[in-house]
């Protein structure tokens, strides 16, 4: 009998199909997806604003009867200040939510929890398969001098938490963090420093002629 012999994969080979054999499953159970959006803004300003998103990338609908999220800013000069229902992908209680258009929001701060709930009225809140609806429309101020990217995070589940209709929870399965991004108040680049010594040249050089011209004269 005749026994053909497979061929031998070389190391990085083999690795490559355990890791497509491991991603997935992964890529399966990942269903339910919260994201922060990125935004760039400017230092010294007020109003500004990210939305927060639900996804749903497994293969089946779920449905929504409330939710919870706690986001986080890392560093100094971001304050968190409120949430609304006005979010730019359509909002998942739209028409039919306990708490709009102003959700319910903890105080201002670094941290913000933001919450509704349906209020059993117009369609199920449904999020089909590949379907994608906000939960909120967060406001924040920006302090004068603030610069830096901040990292917009969510906490963990008994803060961030999802609700099916019977209140039972529907755990999210990837969060995907935002960055805000402040420029200076003008929002023009800083100059760099050999760009300034250029700017600075001809001014430097009518300050030379000036003072020699003065020495001139007193020589004179």
């Amino acid at each position: 009998m005749n026994i053909t012999k497979l061929p031998k994969l070389p190391p990085h080979a083999l690795r490559g199909v355990l890791a497509l054999l491991l991603a997935v499953p992964l890529m399966a159970s990942a269903s339910i997806v919260l994201t922060a959006q990125s935004v760039a803004v400017n230092a010294g300003t007020a109003g500004n604003f990210f939305d927060v998103t639900l996804s749903n990338t497994g293969p089946n609908a779920i449905t929504l009867g409330g939710f919870s999220f706690e986001i986080s800013v890392a560093g100094a000069g971001i304050t968190l200040t409120s949430a609304t229902t006005a979010t730019a992908i359509s909002y998942i209680f739209a028409g039919s939510s306990i708490f709009g258009p102003n959700i319910n929001t903890s105080g201002p701060g670094s941290t913000l929890d933001a919450s509704d709930l349906w209020d059993l009225s117009g369609a199920t809140p449904t999020v089909g398969a590949g379907g994608t609806v906000g939960l909120g429309h967060v406001f924040f101020d920006v302090a004068a001098g603030t610069s830096g990217p901040f990292s917009v995070s969510f906490s963990p589940y008994g803060f961030t938490s999802l609700s099916d209709l019977l209140g039972s929870n529907l755990a999210a399965d990837l969060v995907q963090l935002g960055t805000i991004t402040v420029n200076d108040p003008g929002g023009a680049a800083i100059p760099e420093p050999s760009s300034l010594v250029l700017v600075a040249m001809p001014a430097l050089y009518l300050m030379y002629r000036r003072r020699r011209s003065v020495v001139d004269e007193s020589a004179a």
